[in-house]
């Protein structure tokens, strides 16, 4: 496990099918990884007028994105999936342009825009998932 200490935007890389983490200082992506955790919280991000342009044109872009510092990233997605699932308070959250302009829990639909702890994992050939601890 590695520790980033700079501030970073976490996004899904489509064609890498990977997270992308862009350091929001440089606006420049640092690195990619299976796993991400956001031990001590995280924000979630939808940028209005990029939510927008997906709905009118189809084409998908980076307009969503999970925002924090002292993130820790890994090549083990396995292993954060099972401390994510420990997680008391737990629970899977979600994205999609066409249902809603913010993140929402998986289960419910309910908005969530912050987290006291959040693991995003990338297993390969399989669905990404973000677990988060409400804030």
């Amino acid at each position: 496990m590695e520790s980033l200490s700079f501030p970073v935007d976490v996004y899904f890389n489509l064609h890498k099918k990977v997270w992308s983490l862009r350091n929001r200082k440089s606006g420049l992506v640092e690195r990619h990884a299976r796993a991400v955790a956001f031990p001590h919280g995280a924000e979630m991000v939808v940028q209005a007028a990029g939510r927008a342009r997906v709905l009118e044109t189809g084409h998908k872009t980076v307009h969503a994105y999970v925002r924090g510092e002292g993130v820790d990233i890994s090549a083990d997605s396995e292993a954060l999936h099972k401390f994510a699932l420990t997680l008391p308070a737990a629970c899977r959250i979600t994205y999609n342009p066409r249902r809603a302009g913010y993140f929402t829990k998986a289960d419910t639909g309910e908005r969530i825009d912050r987290a006291s702890a959040l693991v995003m994992i990338a297993p390969k050939g399989e669905t990404p998932q973000v677990w988060a601890v409400p804030a």
